[in-house]
Parts: structure tokens; C-alpha cells; sequence
């Protein structure tokens, strides 16, 4: 009989150290996987001034005569093509329409919308040559007869177009 005592005694202690162990929290991922060496402890994580400088110097040698073709600015003109689709995005944001479908054809973006009334419409977007990038038309309603929306969603597109060409950018 003291013999199965002990055994019972033996399993409890292992339940017990095994809950034990389960209850403890473990060291976070970085503590506990981060081994550094010897070498690795004398190492700067943080470099200064002078040692950016020595770094950049040496890269600058690597690349004799080369120029930066363009840095990212705003738009020459004020507006860029590229800026089209998510100019018509939010600007149909603006007057509450949906684009539906856009189909970019190179030189022209053809938006169809939809009205909050289920009313359908087309923003036309044309690629033209110049300082004024884009000529614009767009409809609204089956009949094309709310011209008032269509002015609104042409003047919201025109002031998105400027502050997305204010933008930096290529």
C-alpha cells in the first residue's frame, strides 16, 4: 500500500509542476530569440554623423557623373493625367454618384455612373494636349436633362484634379 502512495504522490507533484509551468507567462519572442555574440554586443546599433557621411561618400563613389533624372513634384501645370481615375473617384464621392465601370482607352476614360436615384451617367475624360491636360463632359439621367448634377460632378473633378496635381509625385 505505501508503495501505490508514493506513485499517487509522484503523479500529483507532475500535475502540479506541469500546471505550474503552463501558468507562466514566457519571455516576449525578441528576449528570448536574440543570442548576440561577443562581436555582435560591441557593435553600434545607431551610426553618427560622421560615420553617415563616410557611408554616403562611399555609395556617391559608386555612381560617377550619374544625375537624378526627376524628383518626385508637383504637376508642371498644375494637373496630370495619371491623376485621372482617382480624381473621378473622389469626385463622385463629392456629389454622391457611384462609378460604376471605368474603361481607360489610353487617351480618354469613359466613367459610367449611377445616381443615388438609380439614375445612370457618363463621365467622358480626354487626354488633351497642353497646359489644360484633360477636356470633360459628363450626363446625368437616362434623358441627359440634370445638367445642374453634371455641372457640379465637372467642377468637383476639375478642383480634384488640382489638388492631386498640388501633390508630389511623377
Amino acid at each position: 500500500m505505501g508503495q501505490i502512495w508514493v506513485v499517487v504522490v509522484r503523479s500529483t507533484l507532475a500535475a502540479s509542476v506541469m500546471s505550474v509551468v503552463a501558468c507562466t507567462a514566457s519571455p516576449p519572442a525578441a528576449a528570448s530569440n536574440l543570442h548576440l555574440t561577443e562581436y555582435e554586443q560591441r557593435q553600434r546599433m545607431v551610426l553618427c554623423e560622421a560615420e553617415r557621411a563616410e557611408i554616403r561618400d562611399a555609395l556617391a563613389s559608386l555612381v560617377v557623373d550619374h544625375q537624378i533624372v526627376r524628383l518626385p513634384a508637383p504637376a508642371e501645370n498644375g494637373m496630370r493625367w495619371s491623376d485621372v481615375e482617382l480624381a473621378a473617384y473622389y469626385a463622385c464621392l463629392d456629389v454622391e454618384v457611384a462609378a460604376v465601370r471605368s474603361v481607360n482607352a489610353g487617351r480618354t476614360w469613359k466613367f459610367e455612373l449611377r445616381t443615388v436615384n438609380e439614375r445612370p451617367g457618363r463621365l467622358l475624360v480626354r487626354r488633351v494636349d497642353g497646359p489644360s491636360v484633360y477636356a470633360a463632359e459628363a450626363t446625368i439621367g437616362r434623358f441627359k436633362d440634370d445638367d445642374a448634377l453634371a455641372e457640379r460632378l465637372l467642377a468637383a473633378f476639375d478642383k480634384r484634379m488640382r489638388d492631386l496635381g498640388a501633390k508630389r509625385g511623377f
